[in-house]
């Protein structure tokens, strides 16, 4: 499976929703605009929900 990666102009689009899916909480953490304990609050979000 191929990776996908947001653009910069792409990852300041993201609406409310979108910024808790897997993707784009790796991307935002690698490029440390977010921070391990923020990735695994939306983490229990995401599995909260499903």
């Amino acid at each position: 499976m191929e990776e996908e990666y947001l653009l910069d102009e792409e990852v300041e689009n993201i609406d409310d929703e979108s910024i808790y899916s897997e993707k784009v909480r790796d991307h935002l953490l690698e490029d440390d605009e977010l921070s391990p304990m923020e990735a695994g609050f939306m983490q229990g979000y995401d599995e909260a929900l499903t």
